[in-house]
């Protein structure tokens, strides 16, 4: 069973305080591109940077993305750094990747660094919800005819 666990600074406070008011300020990030297979719109990497990096930058905050590889799992460890000293790190967060090569193994780094920076900083950001990653949407099934005599 793995353990997911959050590992911070010996002291919180500043950082606490820097990320309380960071995330006041950080707004929606917008639907930017579209996901081709799905025909949806959905906030990117980009979009959901964009609004993240000057909140942070305003509270002497900066985050740290470290992306790791092996077995078809791509990995990915986000910390939050103050300008105190004070940090927070998150816990591992993992997906497996379906193509075996470069692209697919980038494509798991984009998607886990905007899932972590979106969850690091409460965003609300629009985006496809997964779809991508579970392949396409079910179809709709029809209601059963009923076979009750009508009166």
């Amino acid at each position: 069973m793995t353990t997911s666990t959050v590992t911070m600074s010996e002291e919180i406070g500043k950082v606490s305080a820097a990320l309380v008011k960071a995330q006041e300020e950080v707004e929606t990030a917008l639907k930017a591109s579209t996901n081709p297979h799905y025909g949806s719109s959905y906030a990117d990497l980009t979009s959901v940077l964009g609004v993240i990096k000057p909140a942070l930058a305003t509270h002497g905050l900066a985050m740290v993305q470290y992306p790791g590889y092996g077995d078809g799992v791509v990995t990915m460890t986000t910390i939050l750094v103050h300008e105190s000293g004070e940090w927070i790190q998150s816990p591992v967060a993992s997906i497996p990747i379906t193509k075996q090569d470069p692209h697919g193994a980038m494509s798991g780094t984009t998607y886990l660094r905007r899932g972590c920076a979106s969850s690091l900083m409460a965003l609300i950001a629009d985006d496809d919800d997964g779809n991508a990653a579970v392949g396409p949407a079910p179809k709709p099934t029809k209601p059963a005819k009923s076979t009750r005599p009508t009166a």
